[in-house]
């Protein structure tokens, strides 16, 4: 019965696709492509997705040879998540198994399932939980990603004189063949790759399985997470002036502030550089009294002494503090870097690869910059597009000190054996953490390499 509702659907689908009313000749023949769809042993769930009525039998027999390979490999990835966190923290694998499966019908990305132990919630606490808040900036960048690989996608298909489903389909299969998420197939150029070459990137799939390893409950995540904690938790590596925008007389603001010339305020569970404020102090006792009343007026967050860069970092792009994505690991006991890559601004005052920013890979061992930048979408780029300064080649000052500062942070954290730090060199030589991140991102390091046909796959599950 389920079965025959969802043609139905499609059918109806594909009537007012065509212009509603009668139905016609060319709507007949699309009624007639899907029930060919299902002969072929398609479900009719997948026809409307995926456009099947653009692609040939061959091509319907491959998505269906794609489809049935994703749909074992999403079982036993689940299944893996579910034996994992019960070998790790000693729950009923099935029970785990029931909460994956309700946290994911609420909304839940398996990441957040992880990092934030929703598996050890009750079912009640997990569906109230449902509606996380997406602040209008940050929904603003995904609609402005989305137009932006939309246009990519239409000119990569009009390169390889592919359809809608066309795209579609090769997408899927790369997804199987070496787990690429749908925007990594744009930026590392799966789509003009053998099968064999694809393998060897260090893709969304790969870095799950750190995240995996990463798994730990709410309060264990909230170390790195939280920024007032994080500041507390390791003042030593954070190395600066921070200190929260709540619960602080105006007398112990003004001592906190002086010397100062400028602060920064940010949200305390922010991301992206949204709801960042930049504010200068010390102007006056009636300036710092109005700073003070509208840094309390905001959201809980931390206020902390602005950062001057060293001059090497800040030639690429002064106009934000630009820093490095270094990703560590805890194996056997010892912390080491496993990649890195130095972020710089390119559009206002944050260097977030997401939101414009511009990376480069660098060398571990040495500090040198040995790949050219590439943006978001994969663009190369010699030289930063607003300074001109010419990345491969250049070295990160105090190398030597933001390694050993990274591993050291690494090992105060023990329950998260893979860690994405970004970190700071400054003008006077000291070397600061901004964050650590559980949720790291891959994309901003695996990206550049890609431009030269390197993957990072081997590099990075050494570690793992």
């Amino acid at each position: 019965m389920k079965k025959k509702s969802v043609l139905t659907k499609a059918v109806r689908f594909l009537k007012s696709a065509a212009g509603g009313g009668r139905a016609s000749r060319e709507q007949k023949g699309t009624a007639e492509q899907l029930r060919h769809f299902e002969e072929l042993g398609l479900d009719a769930q997948f026809f409307k997705p995926y456009r099947a009525w653009e692609l040939s039998d061959e091509e319907c027999l491959e998505l269906k040879a794609a489809l049935d390979s994703r749909a074992e490999y999403t079982k036993k990835r689940e299944q893996d998540v579910c034996e994992h966190i019960s070998r790790k923290f000693g729950i009923d694998a099935e029970d785990v198994r029931r909460k994956y499966r309700l946290a994911s019908e609420y909304g839940y990305e398996e990441f957040w399932f992880l990092a934030d132990g929703i598996f050890m919630l009750s079912d009640d606490e997990i569906k109230a939980r449902k509606n996380i808040r997406i602040s209008e900036a940050e929904d603003e960048w995904q609609k402005e990603k989305k137009k932006r690989f939309a246009e990519i996608r239409k000119e990569v298909s009009e390169r390889n004189h592919w359809s809608r489903a066309k795209y579609s389909l090769e997408q899927l299969k790369a997804r199987n063949n070496c787990g690429c998420a749908a925007d990594e197939f744009i930026q590392f150029r799966v789509w003009n790759r053998s099968p064999e070459e694809a393998r060897k990137l260090l893709t969304a799939e790969i870095k799950h399985k750190a995240w995996l390893l990463n798994a730990t409950t709410y309060e264990s995540g909230m170390k790195l997470r939280n920024k007032i904690r994080f500041s507390e938790d390791l003042g030593e590596f954070v190395n600066r002036t921070v200190f929260p925008n709540r619960g602080l007389s105006f007398e112990d603001f003004e001592a906190k502030i002086n010397g100062l010339e400028y602060i920064v305020y940010k949200p305390e569970e922010g991301d992206k550089g949204i709801g960042m404020e930049k504010l200068r102090v010390n102007e006056s006792a009636q300036k710092n009294r109005e700073i003070y009343e509208h840094l309390c007026c905001l959201e809980p967050g931390i206020v902390e002494e602005f950062l001057y860069q060293h001059p090497d970092i800040a030639a690429f792009y002064p106009g934000s503090v630009n820093t490095m994505r270094v990703i560590t690991a805890i194996k056997n006991g010892e912390a080491s870097v496993v990649i890195a890559a130095l972020r710089t601004g390119r559009y206002g005052n944050t260097d977030n690869w997401s939101q414009g920013g511009i990376s480069a890979g660098i060398n571990v061992e040495t500090g040198l910059i040995e790949t050219d930048g590439a943006d978001y979408h994969g663009e190369r780029y010699k030289e930063h597009p607003v300074s001109g300064k010419t990345f491969k080649g250049a070295v990160i000052p105090e190398w030597d000190k933001v390694a050993r500062c990274c591993c050291e942070a690494a090992k105060q954290c023990p329950d998260t054996p893979f860690v994405g730090w970004d970190a700071a060199v400054l003008k006077d030589s000291r070397v600061v953490l901004i964050e650590g991140n559980q949720s790291f991102g891959t994309k901003a390091i695996q990206t550049p390499y890609s431009l030269d046909d390197t993957g990072l796959r081997e590099r990075f599950e050494q570690f793992l």
